[in-house]
């Protein structure tokens, strides 16, 4: 006998800034129960699990400061099981923390690219300058009369 198993996945934005209300070392734990809490009321169950990657992202910056708002993608399959994750289009890259670490941000920029730049901004030795000219006789004409 094969089974219909139906699967149900919705993408949400949840809004986490009432976690601010809960004592400072609470935050991430009130976040986790926030986001449970959204995934039974907007999907109507009563079985939920959090992902790995869920979990990893709320702690990422400890129990003081987790994220304001979070986009998950709530799956709810056949018995009625929600399963919380991330969506595919937030990569592991900003997961783990490559792109948003310090080290990155302060990384020099290439110096070819910042010499092209300078290179780039300085004007060319041959030409005059248009307003030289008429600087000069300006000058001149005050310091003879």
């Amino acid at each position: 006998m094969a089974e219909n198993v139906e699967k149900a996945s919705r993408v949400y934005t949840i809004p986490l800034g009432k976690a601010w209300i809960s004592p400072r070392h609470r935050r991430a734990v009130r976040v986790v129960h926030m986001i449970q809490e959204f995934a039974k009321k907007h999907m109507k169950s009563d079985t939920v699990r959090l992902s790995t990657d869920v979990n990893e992202y709320v702690w990422k910056r400890g129990a003081v400061s987790p994220p304001r708002r979070i986009t998950v993608e709530i799956t709810k399959d056949g018995e009625g099981k929600l399963i919380v994750s991330l969506p595919k289009s937030i990569s592991k890259e900003t997961l783990s923390g490559e792109l948003t670490s310090k080290e990155n941000l302060e990384k020099p920029i290439n110096d070819e690219v910042r010499e092209e730049k300078v290179e780039a901004t300085e004007p060319p030795e041959n030409l005059p300058l248009e307003n030289s000219t008429s600087v000069d006789t300006k000058i001149s004409s005050e310091t003879t009369s």
